[in-house]
This record gives C-alpha cells, structure tokens and sequence, in this order.
C-alpha cells in the first residue's frame, strides 16, 4: 500500500510537468488578440445608445479591423513590455492534387503573415532556398513561401528549381489566386504528425505562407500575436492588452477584441492534472488502508493464539 502512494504520487507530478513544460514550449509568452463578435455579455462596456445588431456579419469589415495605428499606440504605451508582435490572417484549409496523382490530395493551411512571425519561427523550420516574406518589399505581391514537400507533391520537381514557379488556389472568398513561390522551407513532420497523428507522402498537412495586405484582400479574419518582454507577468498582463483594444470598439455594435494566452491553457491543465493525481492518490489510500487492515489482523491473530505463551 505505502508502495502505491509512493509510485502513483510519483507518476502524477511527472506527468504533470511533462504536460506542462510541453505545453509551454508552445509559446508561453505569447498572448493572441483576435477580433470577435460581440455577445450580450460584451455590452456591459458599450456606450450608451449602442445596442447588437440582430444580423451581423460573419466577417468584420475593412472599419473593424485592428489598424496598425492601434497597435503603434500599444507599442508606445508598454514598450517595456512587448518583445515584438507577430500578425497572421488565416485564409483557411485547403485540399489540392498531387503532382501527377490528381486522386489523391494534399491539405494546405494558407495563412498571412508578417516578417517577425517567419522569422521566429521553430530552427527546424529553416528557410532552404530563395528567402522568407518582406513586409515591405513583398507589400501586394502574389508572394509564397511553401514547404519543400509541398513543392514535390503538389508541383513536381526539385525544391531548388521552385523559386519562381506559380501555383493557384481558391480564396475563401471564392476566387482563383495565383502565387509565384519565392522562398521554400524546411518540412517539419512531428509537429504535424504530434497534433493529426502520423503521416505519409500521400497524407500531409502543410502551411502555406504569403503577404500579410494580400490575405487581408481575401478575407477579413484577422488576429495577431504580442510576444511579451522577459519577466513580464503575461497571466497579468493578457487582461490589459484586451482592454486596451477592447476599449477602440467602444462604439461598435458588433465587434469587440478578446486576448488569451496559454498560459491561461497551462495553468488550467495543470489544475486539472493536480486533480486527477489526488484522486488517484485517494484510491491509492484505499489500498494503503487495505493492507493495514491485513497487517492489524494478522498481528491480533498472532498475539491471540499466543496469549498464554506470553503469559497474559
């Protein structure tokens, strides 16, 4: 029994910071603010005489967008705080034909990004050949950076001959698009096989990467990330970034910004890993109390049988 408590004790507070140290190999300083319809709950902050509309759209429009302007002011109100901020816009899944194969397809997150997301990225998603997006250079231009196994499954050929080659997708809006591949990277497949299980050459999942104004054009979702400063309190500090940007859509009547961060993500998977290890530390006790109760009979057995050899 002592045995038991000892090894499940064990067993949870490894399992514990297992989970935990993964999860905040994730980035547990990062804090995503995205635009979010507003609910009944979010008109406590609203102005007077601004009330939800009944129908709203599912996208913001171009006025409900966080501007860069907005984000400059951030910047300039916590610049003590902020390490740098990362933008994405994802334009969403797409499924297309292998190269040669048209039966069989490839799925494709395509997603807008800024220069500071690329160039943050894992060291094992490490640009191979031609280079990673500019914000500046690449403003408006049909740009990708794509995967080396993107470019041999969906393409053809040689990742080192893809700088320049096009390929088309269709936009959630409905749309032909054609991008010319400028930079190819490093295909990680743990990082997908650890989240959709293992994969094969004909079953990836791969990103797709282009101009962060380009995807704006295609739809209107929209988020980004603030990496907080070393040392900063981020479980504090998520609450003032959604307040600060909560507070630009005072007077709109359908959108709003919410701020999270795993480390919100952590902190509740780490309460509940402590709640599952006590419960089964109480069974534990169960059988720590069950071997007592043998131990307690045997020995008043023993003492019983030998009462008279004692002499009591």
């Amino acid at each position: 029994g002592i045995a038991a408590v000892i090894a499940i004790v064990t067993v949870g507070n490894s399992m514990t910071g297992s989970v935990t140290d993964s999860m905040s190999g994730m980035g547990v300083s990062n804090i995503t603010v995205t635009v979010k319809q507003k609910t009944s709950g979010d008109t406590q902050g609203t102005a007077q005489g601004v009330t939800l509309r009944r129908f709203m759209d599912e996208t913001p429009g171009e006025s409900d967008r966080i501007t860069d302007a907005m984000i400059r002011d951030f910047y300039a109100a916590f610049p003590d705080k902020v390490d740098h901020f990362e933008y994405t816009v994802d334009v969403g899944q797409e499924t297309i034909s292998k190269y040669g194969d048209p039966t069989t397809t490839i799925k494709a997150s395509v997603s807008g990004v800024n220069h500071d997301t690329l160039a943050n990225k894992d060291d094992d998603s490490q640009i191979l050949y031609g280079r990673w997006l500019d914000d500046a250079k690449d403003a408006g231009r049909m740009l990708a950076c794509v995967s080396e196994k993107f470019v041999t499954q969906a393409i053809g050929g040689s990742p080192q001959d893809a700088i320049g080659k096009s390929f088309t997708l269709q936009g959630s809006d409905g749309n032909l698009y054609t991008y010319f591949i400028v930079g190819v990277y490093k295909y990680t497949e743990d990082s997908y096989s650890s989240m959709f299980g293992s994969t094969s050459d004909d079953d990836i999942q791969t990103d797709i990467y282009i101009p962060l104004d380009v995807a704006r054009t295609i739809t209107g979702n929209q988020s980004f990330t603030v990496v907080a400063a070393n040392g900063v309190d981020v479980t504090s500090f998520v609450n003032t970034v959604g307040d600060f940007f909560a507070s630009y859509y005072t007077y709109n009547d359908s959108w709003t910004v919410s701020a999270s961060s795993i480390s919100n993500l952590v902190e509740s998977m780490t309460k509940m890993l402590n709640t599952v290890s006590l419960g089964v530390s109480a069974i534990a006790a169960i059988s720590l109390l069950v071997g007592g109760i043998g131990v307690m009979n045997i020995m008043m057995v023993s003492v019983t049988e030998r009462t008279r050899e004692i002499g009591t």
